[in-house]
């Protein structure tokens, strides 16, 4: 059996039904989905470069393929191979990370007599254009989700804050980093988890039809799939074995703490308008601060509660040249630039005085 299908990948924030979505096309007669690969989320552009120019082909690249885990399983273990056979599989193929990825899902749709095979990792929303790079001719779902409902589910997490704030804030980055590129590529599409759920039938049918797969009445019934996609250490994707469950859809507008709420929406306020979601009218003011990561949202959630109360909104941004504010840096990110420095001093004092409620000015709107 060869894969002579073009691959599908499905991409997603967190907790947004990537793992459903995937248990679909993966129930589908022509298509194996396997758990997720976290490639390029753990493997970064750099490390991918070593693996390829590696002189000593592919050595370099079974390490790097063997070093991936998922909730602390070795993904090669996962999609059913091991050291060896990835190390025969990639001596037979020219260098390259199209067939570093490969060497887990062409084997596994194989095993299963599949002529295709689908790739499913949320945070690879974050690596579209590789992805692109390397498929030209791949399509690529995302799963949209009501972003409360997201945010509120990842807090069970193990990977994830149990802070809403900071979740929210999260989808809000993994959103804006890919919407450039879903909206100019044409082999991209975008389903709405609660459509999915309702008229699995109509939505499922819309996307083979995009996608050129022909529909199989198999993806209805994805339960047997969903050992497929998931792993015995991910209890929280156990769900997705009983099949769709309307009861989920929603569930913040009786969870979700009405500050929180207005928090979310504030956020999120483009996407909610943009996926018809429920929302609420947008407030006067909007600023940008840099990085605003989980942890500093985590902290300032207060700070960032009494600013909706004065009619401001934080928006994070991942270049600081764009930042009203720079507030934050990542761990993995120190500024050496003297201007960028003096301005996340400035950043902090502001919110500082901000927080102690005095009226600091902001360096591009000229207002507070």
């Amino acid at each position: 059996m060869t894969t002579d299908r073009q691959p599908l990948f499905i991409v997603g924030a967190a907790r947004s039904g990537t793992t459903m979505l995937a248990a679909m096309f993966g129930s589908h007669r022509l298509y194996a989905a396997g758990p997720e690969t976290q490639f390029f989320s753990k493997l970064n552009p750099q490390r991918l470069a070593l693996c390829i120019e590696d002189p000593a082909w592919p050595r370099a690249a079974v390490a790097s393929l063997m070093s991936l885990e998922l909730a602390g399983q070795p993904v090669v273990t996962l999609f059913g191979s091991s050291e060896q056979a990835t190390y025969d599989f990639l001596k037979e193929r020219s260098p390259s990370v199209a067939a570093m990825l490969e060497s887990l899902t062409v084997p596994f749709a194989q095993k299963r007599g599949k002529a295709g095979w689908i790739e499913k990792t949320p945070n690879h929303l974050l690596n579209l254009y590789q992805i692109r790079t390397l498929w030209p001719d791949a399509w690529i779902i995302r799963i949209m989700r009501d972003p409360r409902d997201a945010a509120l589910s990842a807090c069970n997490l193990p990977t994830f804050s149990n802070s809403f704030a900071a979740n929210i804030y999260l989808w809000r980055r993994w959103q804006d980093a890919a919407e450039a590129f879903m909206k100019a590529d044409s082999k991209c599409a975008t389903v709405r988890y609660e459509n999915l759920v309702v008229d699995p039938s109509g939505e499922l049918g819309r996307l083979c039809t995009l996608t050129g797969i022909p529909f199989d009445p198999a993806m209805i019934e994805f339960g047997a799939a969903a050992a497929d996609v998931s792993s015995a250490a991910e209890t929280w994707k156990k769900p997705v074995s009983g099949g769709l469950n309307k009861d989920r859809l929603f569930a913040w507008r009786t969870s979700l703490d009405p500050g929180l709420r207005c928090l979310a929406d504030q956020v999120t306020h483009e996407y909610l308008i943009e996926f018809d979601y429920e929302n609420q009218p947008l407030v006067e003011t909007t600023r940008k601060g840099f990085w605003m990561s989980e942890r500093y949202v985590e902290r300032h959630t207060p700070f960032l509660l009494r600013q909706l109360r004065r009619g401001i909104r934080w928006l994070p941004v991942m270049n600081p040249s764009a930042a009203d504010r720079i507030i934050d840096q990542p761990l993995y990110r120190s500024f050496r630039n003297p201007v960028l420095l003096a301005r996340l001093t400035a950043g902090r004092l502001a919110h500082w005085f901000d927080n102690l409620g005095f009226r600091t000015v902001s360096r591009k709107s000229g207002r507070n």
